[in-house]
C-alpha cells in the first residue's frame, strides 16, 4: 500500500461506527464493539494518518482491509522489525515521511 487505510465500512459494506469523542473510543472499546476514529480527533489528521481502528474493528471477521490485503500479524511485524534490524522504527518512519 502506498498510503494509510482510511475505510468507513468493512469489507461486507457494512458501517464502522465513527468515534468523534474520547468517551465514545472508550465506550466501543468497553463494549467490544468495532470503532475508527482520526488521529487526536481531528478530520484534517486524516490525509496525513489515515483513520485509527480499535482492535475489534481490526479483528472483526468482515474484514478491515480491502479485497486482496490483509492486517499483518504479529508474526509479520516481528519478521518486518528483525529484518530492518537497528532503529526498525525510524526507518520505517522515514519511508512514510518520504525522506
Amino acid at each position: 500500500m502506498s498510503e494509510n487505510l482510511e475505510v468507513s465500512v468493512f469489507r461486507n459494506g457494512d458501517l464502522i461506527p465513527e468515534a468523534q469523542k474520547d468517551s465514545e473510543w472508550k465506550n466501543a472499546g468497553d463494549s467490544g464493539k468495532p470503532a475508527w476514529c482520526h488521529y487526536k480527533n481531528n478530520p484534517a489528521n486524516g490525509k496525513k494518518y489515515g483513520k485509527l481502528y480499535n482492535w475489534y474493528a481490526v479483528n472483526d471477521s468482515r474484514g478491515l482491509a480491502p479485497e486482496g490485503w490483509h492486517i499483518p500479524s504479529d508474526t509479520e511485524w516481528t519478521e518486518l522489525i528483525n529484518y530492518l534490524r537497528e532503529n526498525a522504527g525510524s526507518k520505517m518512519k522515514m519511508q512514510v515521511d518520504g525522506m
